[in-house]
């Protein structure tokens, strides 16, 4: 997969863009993830504080943002 810039997406991106998600969900959904892992460039690990089965839900839906990914690497001018 790549972004609309040509650069490929990797769980980088991911991690980066967990991490910068500041929507009104961010601290529920961040007090429940312990870690983020990158074991490779294509694979992202999320592992839980506790279990919590609507996890892809809350994450992977448009209706909390959460999930956008954006590149780490910033390009063009700002």
């Amino acid at each position: 997969m790549k972004f609309h810039n040509g650069d490929p997406v990797t769980a980088e991106d991911v991690k980066f863009s967990f991490e910068r998600y500041r929507g009104i969900f961010a601290r529920g959904l961040k007090d429940k993830v312990a870690d983020v892992e990158t074991p490779d460039a294509g694979r992202v690990r999320f592992r839980l504080k506790h279990p919590w089965p609507d996890f892809m839900t809350f994450y992977g839906t448009l209706a909390t943002g959460a999930g956008w990914v954006v590149p780490k690497k910033r390009r063009g001018p700002r």
